[in-house]
């Protein structure tokens, strides 16, 4: 984690970290088992004291987090709850960019990088439109293909149509290295495993 500093505060027992990345005051914890990664809450006022209101709400949801209050019922169907490292079959990784390691970015991005390529497989719920050119990936799975500058190419589709509008979609990018061809043959085949590995919806 960038662009954080120390604080003297603690939250449920592990210690604040303190940013002004959204323009107002935002309050972190690291997760203890993969200190890249935390939990944030930011508070974009700036009346009072902002940072301690951030503090507050933080300290409030983990302390829910740490009773399962939160805890619900999950959708069999849901694409949500899986690891992007973990949705991508190793035969087709390994075939399409070789050499690479999974490093998360975000709870649902994952990133391989390696021999110059970046891949990135991103679980998603919001906004979907469909972009690109129709392609079949199998197991009665559209999705959308787009290539941008001879070396990028990036699969979308619809996992799922969710209430007002929304949906769970999924997007696997290939940045290739120069001089690699096409990328969107391996990036519609790591797509095509990716689908396959997804709960029916």
């Amino acid at each position: 984690m960038s662009n954080v500093e120390r604080t003297d505060r603690t939250a449920e027992g592990l210690p604040l970290l303190r940013s002004t990345i959204s323009g107002g005051c935002d309050s972190i914890v690291q997760l203890p088992a993969d200190r890249k990664l935390g939990v944030v809450v930011s508070h974009p006022g700036k009346d009072g004291d902002p940072c301690k209101a951030a503090d507050d709400m933080l300290t409030a949801a983990l302390a829910r987090l740490r009773t399962h209050e939160v805890d619900r019922a999950g959708d069999p169907a849901s694409l949500l709850p899986l690891d992007p490292c973990a949705v991508v079959d190793p035969a087709a990784l390994t075939k399409n960019v070789p050499n690479t390691q999974p490093a998360p970015r975000t709870l649902r991005i994952c990133e391989w990088q390696g021999g110059g390529d970046t891949l990135t497989v991103e679980l998603q719920r919001g906004a979907y439109a469909p972009e690109g050119s129709p392609v079949d990936l199998g197991n009665g799975v559209t999705g959308d293909i787009r290539e941008f500058g001879g070396s990028n190419c990036v699969v979308t589709w619809q996992h799922r149509p969710l209430p007002d509008r929304e949906a769970e979609h999924v997007a696997v990018r290939l940045l290739a290295r120069e001089g690699s061809g096409s990328p969107c043959d391996r990036t519609k085949e790591i797509a095509a495993s990716v689908a396959s590995r997804l709960p029916k919806p």
